[in-house]
């Protein structure tokens, strides 16, 4: 059922989309208020109502507009709905019907260092199990995703094949690598660019990952669109190094 609060800000969204019965669950509790001998429960019941009341009927449930929650210490989820203006109309407005939602995930690529650019990802790549989770480039199913956080790391494998790639201990960043830049693009938008990999270089803390770097300003990955990721480094890194970039965020996925 849909928690009451979500008329009163602990949503992050202007309007969601709630069930046939988590509406019913809505009405109750605020039936109650009304019904209260409270004043102030009565003033939460009327303000709450004013609420209910723009409730629009879609089919299986309705959307409803609530009060955005204010916090810094947002959700993945709720940092992507707060951009909901930035991502594709049709999107947007399938997640208010109901028809998509969001979901935890990662993507991930692993790239064996032959040369002074790694390019992490590139057109005409596939997917493959150990080894990246999209294909071409871009994500998978037309989908909307958004990155938080990027974490980096890289090993040295038996070989340098990709099967030996499948296989490497990823742990700390290779300092030769870590003395090196990134750029960071999706379709025609430059996201970074030569920016230090040094955030990369460390080996975890209590509220990050091993290589994890928290983005003070999340990326929106819009559907379609290409994704560069390409590290330039020092020469003489060690032989058979490979690196691995993990994106994590939420992504859009049919309800």
């Amino acid at each position: 059922m849909a928690r009451i609060e979500i008329l009163d800000g602990v949503s992050d969204l202007d309007t969601i989309y709630i069930s046939d019965e988590e509406l019913s669950g809505l009405l109750g509790e605020v039936g109650a208020d009304l019904g209260s001998k409270d004043r102030k429960k009565k003033a939460r019941g009327n303000r709450r109502f004013k609420r209910v009341q723009t409730a629009r009927k879609k089919p299986g449930g309705a959307t409803i507009e609530v009060r955005p929650e204010e916090t810094a210490n947002l959700t993945s989820k709720a940092k992507f709905e707060r951009r909901l203006n930035r991502i594709d109309k049709g999107i947007r407005q399938e997640l208010i019907d109901g028809n998509l939602t969001t979901s935890d995930f990662l993507v991930y690529v692993i790239k064996s260092v032959t040369g002074t650019t790694i390019e992490m990802f590139r057109a005409g790549d596939n997917e493959l199990e150990g080894v990246s989770n999209i294909n071409d480039a871009k994500l998978p199913n037309n989908a909307t995703m958004l990155v938080d956080s990027l974490q980096l790391l890289s090993g040295v494998g038996a070989g340098a094949t990709v099967e030996d790639g499948k296989i490497v201990d990823f742990g700390k960043l290779d300092p030769i690598i870590a003395n090196g830049n990134y750029t960071f693009k999706t379709g025609q938008k430059t996201l970074q660019e030569n920016t230090s990999c040094m955030a990369f270089k460390h080996e975890g803390t209590a509220n990050l990952l091993p290589g994890e770097l928290k983005l003070e300003n999340p990326v929106i990955l819009q559907k379609d669109n290409k994704i560069v990721f390409d590290i330039d480094t020092p020469p003489n890194v060690p032989a058979n190094t490979f690196v691995m970039l993990v994106m994590r965020g939420v992504m859009t996925v049919k309800s």
